[in-house]
């Protein structure tokens, strides 16, 4: 799955992307674009994330609160977990409110290095992720 945290309006904002939901049979959700697609049976809102920003000289910090019941997954201490994060940096322009860069913990693969391309932006590529250990 995908969970994009973001603020609008200077307020948190969540999204998950779920490929593939055991059960569905719905019609999914195709992002297109002249380079390809992507299809998602679920696309949803999240208001259970929570977002603590602040800025700081120099940048900021940010703070996501995932309940671990929007994610369906409950964790083992000592369990692997395949992975990644990832920061969408914005324009510089004056008024402008789009995505310049994505930079990746682990993955930096072409598609990770791409903008402005939805299904591109969408694509999850486990075989590039990283793996983290459950404290």
């Amino acid at each position: 799955m995908r969970l994009l945290v973001t603020r609008q309006e200077g307020k948190p904002t969540a999204v998950i992307f779920r490929p593939k939901v055991k059960g569905f049979t719905g019609t999914p959700i195709v992002l297109k674009s002249p380079t390809g697609q992507e299809s998602f049976d679920v696309i949803e809102k999240l208001d259970a994330v929570q977002l603590d920003y602040r800025p700081r000289p120099g940048g900021f910090t940010a703070v996501v609160t995932i309940p671990l019941t929007v994610l369906g997954w409950t964790p083992k201490p000592g369990q692997v977990v395949r992975m990644d994060l990832g920061y969408i940096f914005g324009s510089n322009a004056v008024g402008s409110n789009r995505a310049a860069l994505r930079a990746y913990w682990s993955n930096n693969s072409f598609s990770a290095n791409i903008v402005d391309d939805i299904p591109n932006e969408s694509r999850l590529e486990p075989a590039e992720w990283g793996e983290a250990v459950v404290e």
